[in-house]
């Protein structure tokens, strides 16, 4: 069984990736391989998540995240020339702080390279 990923509309493309690949590295540390058996580590197996591009999510912004977490947009769609320093909704009320580069430790890069994954830094 797979769970459809809903995910919020303010959420960037750069952060949907970056969390794809923590889901990647989270059903990875759970596998077990013993022999020629295959199965997951104690405790219930870890969900399938299936990712539909679906932005149905209703779920609230967070406010004073960095800027590169909202998706662009969307934040324009809130107030057209927020970037510009406007003082408008953006601004005063979701407040984004400035970008910052998600990136994952160093010896995790190494083993997500080695594993072939999409990326193990999201830019």
């Amino acid at each position: 069984m797979a769970y459809n990923i809903r995910e919020p509309k303010w959420r960037s493309e750069e952060v949907k990736r970056w969390l794809r690949l923590l889901d990647f590295v989270h059903l990875e540390s759970r596998c077990s391989t013993e022999g020629y058996q295959f199965r997951f580590s104690r405790g219930a197996p870890p969900r399938l998540r299936a990712d539909n591009n679906n932005k149905t999510s209703t779920a609230r912004y967070v406010r004073g995240l960095p800027s590169n977490f909202y998706d662009a947009g969307w934040l324009e769609a809130m107030e057209p020339g927020w970037s510009k320093s406007g003082t408008g909704f953006v601004n005063l009320v979701i407040r984004p702080k400035n970008s910052r580069k998600l990136t994952f430790p160093e010896d995790l890069s190494r083993a997500l390279e080695a594993r072939k994954y999409p990326s193990s830094s999201v830019e």
